[in-house]
């Protein structure tokens, strides 16, 4: 149990610049570390999935992370009525 903790945590570090990185790159510029660091988390556990296709293209789970850190930039500067706007409220 301890040595599949040890092994997850060196593989997600394993890919920590390439997600911070791929942010970056889409966005634009270094966004601050209190809007980013859940997007980062997430992409790194996505970047681990077999499943995903991380080329130089846009794709779906960039979309998600990158929403967030728009999200989380608009909750953290106007506040929680300006963040649930319908831009970033999904219908399911």
């Amino acid at each position: 149990m301890i040595a599949k903790f040890i092994r997850d945590t060196h593989d997600l570090l394993a890919v920590a610049d390439k997600a911070k990185a791929r942010l970056i790159s889409f966005l634009g510029y270094v966004p601050a570390l209190e809007t980013s660091v859940f997007a980062e988390v997430f992409l790194r556990e996505a970047m681990l999935e077999p499943k995903y296709n991380f080329s130089d293209r846009l794709n779906t789970t960039d979309l998600e992370a990158l929403t967030l850190i728009k999200f989380r930039e608009v909750l953290l500067t106007k506040g929680l009525k300006a963040a649930l706007t319908p831009l970033f409220l999904r219908r399911t």
